[in-house]
């Protein structure tokens, strides 16, 4: 075996992990901000369904309405 060549190829880097940073209520909107990458997602009851948030950044400001949404970052 060449153990030379192995010494010396470089590891593969590790994914990028989302983790939310903030959440703040401002008036009547809520700003969820996130860093490391990954997909917002929401639904209306915590045990799903999960849907994607299209075109989602951070900040990603949010209206409050009646009606509960659950967010989360898939990796």
């Amino acid at each position: 075996l060449d153990f030379d060549y192995l010494a010396f190829v470089p590891a593969a880097a590790a994914p990028s992990v989302g983790k939310f940073s903030s959440i703040k209520l401002s008036g009547a909107n809520i700003s969820i901000e996130w860093t490391g990458g990954g997909t917002l997602q929401e639904a209306a009851e915590v045990t799903g369904p999960w849907a994607d948030v299209a075109g989602a950044t951070s900040p990603r400001s949010v209206t409050v309405s009646g009606n509960r949404k659950f967010y989360r970052l898939k990796q």
